[in-house]
């Protein structure tokens, strides 16, 4: 589900976009000591600190006895959200499963409002906080709540230092192979090139410095649609694949904001 503007979602909406939230008990197959806590309990802890949910995803599953157990993924953006770099919202990333696959886990993001792009800030910026089923305290959801809002203004300042930096073609040729091989590290196995992921959508991101490139890497790489030739046996244009596993894309996204800090430390040294 698009939600371009951010448009808070409601229970019915969220159930029908994930419902391992509206879990009442745990997998079967979990441990004694695993202690349930409903994912809604956490969306309503984040509610009352201004946080609304505005995107949710689910991982699909092969094992019909996770199913409304599985991971899933929730977006919240507060409707007071100071714009960073002047196309960008913070966001918090919200990960969790009923099967013990996974703890809670909550992730610093952003929101770019011109090409609908949802990044998530790799650790090295903002470590996650992870929550242990076992030892779940509302007190850590809400304090982690305050450390997005305060993160916000170094977060910002590391764009604007990003939006700063003047990349060459090969900087930025060499930022795309890198990007590349986040995504498919056998060397000959990757069905575009790096010039491919350089291919701006809108004029807006038409540009040379290290955000517009950043930006234009991560729309190609992870929402796909790169022509990728034809296929050899039936002969029709090829696209290269949205990335819809969830693991697959914060594993990508925290890559290429660390790629992206690493490429700043260079071109300034």
């Amino acid at each position: 589900m698009r939600n371009n503007q951010r448009i808070p979602l409601n229970n019915d909406q969220l159930t029908k976009l994930a419902p391992a939230i509206f879990a009442e008990a745990p997998a079967q197959q979990v441990s004694n000591k695993y202690k349930f806590i409903p994912t809604i309990e956490v969306v309503d802890i984040l509610r009352n600190q201004g946080w609304n949910p505005v995107q949710a995803f689910t991982s699909r599953v092969r094992d019909e006895s996770r199913e409304g157990f599985q991971k899933h993924s929730i977006r919240f953006a507060r409707e007071d959200g100071a714009m960073i770099a002047g196309d960008s919202k913070p966001e918090i990333l919200l990960t969790n499963s009923h099967d013990a696959k996974c703890a809670y886990q909550l992730h610093a993001a952003l929101f770019r409002m011109i090409c609908s792009n949802g990044m998530v800030v790799a650790d090295s910026t903002f470590e996650k906080v992870a929550i242990r089923h076992q030892g779940f305290e509302q007190s850590d959801v809400i304090d982690a709540s305050y450390r997005v809002i305060e993160q916000v203004p170094m977060i910002a300042e590391k764009v604007e230092g990003y939006k700063s930096l003047e990349l060459t073609r090969p900087q930025q040729l060499a930022f795309a192979q890198a990007a590349l091989k986040l995504k498919w590290a056998d060397t000959g196995k990757e069905p575009i090139v790096a010039h491919d992921l350089l291919q701006t959508r809108r004029y807006k991101d038409e540009g040379t410095n290290l955000w517009h490139t950043y930006n234009t890497v991560q729309e190609n790489l992870i929402k796909g649609g790169v022509y990728a030739g034809r296929s050899k046996t039936s002969g029709r244009r090829q696209r290269t694949r949205k990335v819809n596993s969830i693991n697959e894309d914060i594993r990508l996204n925290k890559a290429l904001w660390t790629l992206t800090d690493e490429m700043s430390k260079l071109v300034t040294a």
